[in-house]
């Protein structure tokens, strides 16, 4: 049969991201797999190796083309899914759809209808950028594939990793947690399965369902789509057809370990568990049947009056850094005042944090309406039992640089809270510590960036070309503007400034200013100066004077704006 050509429709522009493109990366795709065929082997490996996947030669012509849609976030495509043989065979279709950083789509499922929306092929293969397809993969998968067209031709959806209704793995694949391959004793190279890990997840075009672009982030793509399915009749299996799942980092060095992927390294924060508990909440809404109900606990109704006041009335700690946050969070705690940091889990990050940053998630990505519906009850329940122990009159703060990004939902969850705003000079902040929200290394950083470069005229794509000064000072131009503007309004009485210098050099005075503020003797011993952290610039060394002068010149009217030119 005549092979289609590789899909050479190219889009340029950043606002539609969807690309094909042609590799020409043929000695790349040696080097990785003679370090397949001997791992542990190559030169400077030190650390245990892993166990990949061996396919067997199959006497069986590759016949039947894909359409592979690939959502690339990182350069990990480059040396994972674009290394693999399928990737360079001219028989299949490889669509590129470019959501570097998350710059472009919402979240995973808009990415893919992008991508689904350009393939060409009956058999469409959504696979993750950092999933690698062995040497024999594609006349392994078209044998597997017409064994179980033979037990179920009318087939919803296939991957090789999932999970059966009890909850045990089934499929072939190598990943750095472990290896497994279920149909080693197999009699079929298929199963039915519950769900799919959404590695590689594939389609007939006829059978295709329609993805729910409303579904938050990355996470229960592969239940979502095994639900629809199963709703128009269709069944969902794991096959053999055996993936390598985070071969290599995004610099093209070798996973042999966990602990060397940053993917897997970042599942413990903060923003991610956010992000993850968005997802939850969305499928638990979409099917409450089968996932636990997402409905808040309601706030105690053994709450007295006082204690309900409290509640509603914290101080709310503005700045942009998380420097100045943690310098400022001593301080209120000196003055008595209690800054709940108590884990949403054993070893998880604080529950408020989590709580704050599930805001910002929903206000920027969540498509949903009632996403946001309710957050002021799920806040005010999470903060309602981490109170219980305030005394009458104590005040409790909510500490979280990134509140910037939320305030006017702050402000509707606690309508009687009061602002403490801690403020700096600009190009000092830019210079000093990193904070998240101006790093793409983060769930908020990818918000908080683009956020601040749409607000300026700039477009998402010169994120990715600007340096890291650049990012800080955009971010920081953008947030004080919403933290003036928010503190600016009439309704917002009687917020208390302190100069960021001040609580350097006088703590006590700023001390006292505070527990004058909060209506109260300061008690206890004053700010102890052992607890002032260092406020000198750590990144003045990294960059030329003429690159801080236009740096400067960058953020001159946010400057003048605060009186420091």
């Amino acid at each position: 049969m005549e092979r289609k050509l590789w899909n050479r429709a190219k889009v340029s522009d950043a606002a539609s991201p969807v690309q094909g493109r042609r590799v020409g990366w043929w000695t790349l795709f040696r080097k990785w797999f003679t370090d397949l065929a001997s791992p542990g082997e190559r030169s400077g490996d030190t650390g245990p190796s892993r166990v990949y996947p061996q396919i067997a030669d199959i006497a069986l012509e590759v016949t039947l083309p894909i359409s592979f849609v690939v959502i690339r976030f990182s350069d990990e495509y480059r040396h994972n899914f674009l290394v693999s043989p399928s990737a360079q065979d001219p028989i299949n279709e490889v669509i590129e759809v470019d959501n570097s950083s998350n710059l472009y789509f919402d979240n995973l499922s808009q990415a893919i209808a992008a991508g689904l929306n350009r393939a060409n092929n009956d058999i469409i293969a959504v696979i993750h950028e950092d999933v690698l397809l062995p040497q024999g993969w594609q006349a392994q998968f078209q044998q597997t594939l017409s064994e179980l067209e033979e037990h179920d031709p009318s087939w919803g959806m296939l991957g090789s990793v999932g999970w059966d209704a009890e909850g045990r793995f089934v499929g072939h694949w190598s990943d750095p947690h472990q290896f497994k391959n279920t149909f080693a004793d197999s009699e079929r190279n298929f199963q039915e399965v519950v769900k799919l890990d959404e590695q590689l997840l594939i389609f007939h075009r006829q059978r295709a369902p329609a993805l729910d672009t409303h579904l938050p982030g990355i996470h229960f793509l592969g239940e979502d789509l095994k639900h629809e399915l199963a709703g128009a009749g269709l069944r969902t299996y794991a096959i053999n057809a055996p993936t390598i799942h985070k071969f290599a980092d995004k610099h093209g060095d070798r996973i042999v370990s966990s602990i060397q992927s940053d993917k897997i390294s970042d599942r413990e924060s903060a923003t991610y568990l956010a992000d993850e508990a968005c997802c939850k909440d969305y499928v638990s809404w979409k099917y409450p049947a089968l996932f636990p109900a997402a409905t808040p606990v309601p706030v105690p109704a053994a709450l007295n009056d006082h204690q309900r006041l409290q509640l509603q009335r914290p101080v709310i700690i503005l700045c942009k850094g998380e420097l100045e946050c943690a310098l400022v969070s001593e301080l209120v705690r000196d003055c008595g005042v209690v800054v709940p940091e108590e884990p949403a889990a054993p070893g998880q990050p604080p529950a408020l944090m989590i709580a704050i940053y599930k805001m910002i998630i929903e206000k920027f990505r969540c498509h949903a309406p009632w996403q946001a519906a309710y957050t002021q009850e799920r806040l005010l329940s999470i903060a309602a039992p981490l109170l219980g122990n305030l005394q009458p009159g104590q005040h409790w703060a909510l500490a979280f640089p990134e509140s910037n990004l939320i305030l006017p939902e702050l402000s509707r969850v606690f309508p009687d809270a009061r602002y403490l705003c801690v403020h700096r000079d600009p190009l000092d902040i830019c210079l000093g510590a990193s904070d998240k929200s101006a790093r793409l290394d983060n769930h908020i950083g990818r918000i908080a960036l683009p956020e601040a470069y749409s607000h300026l005229g700039l477009e998402r794509a010169q994120i990715l070309q600007d340096d890291e000064l650049d990012h800080r000072v955009y971010t920081t131009i953008h947030q004080l503007g919403l933290l003036t503007r928010h503190l600016a309004a009439p309704q917002r009485s009687d917020p208390l400034f302190l100069a960021y210098t001040e609580l350097q050099v006088s703590p006590v005075s700023a001390r006292a200013q505070l527990s004058g503020w909060l209506g109260e003797a300061p008690p206890g011993p004053a700010f102890p100066s052992a607890r002032r952290v260092d406020s000198q610039n750590e990144n003045t060394g990294r960059y030329s004077a003429a690159r801080i002068a236009a740096a400067a010149e960058q953020l001159q009217g946010v400057r003048a704006a605060l009186g420091y030119i």
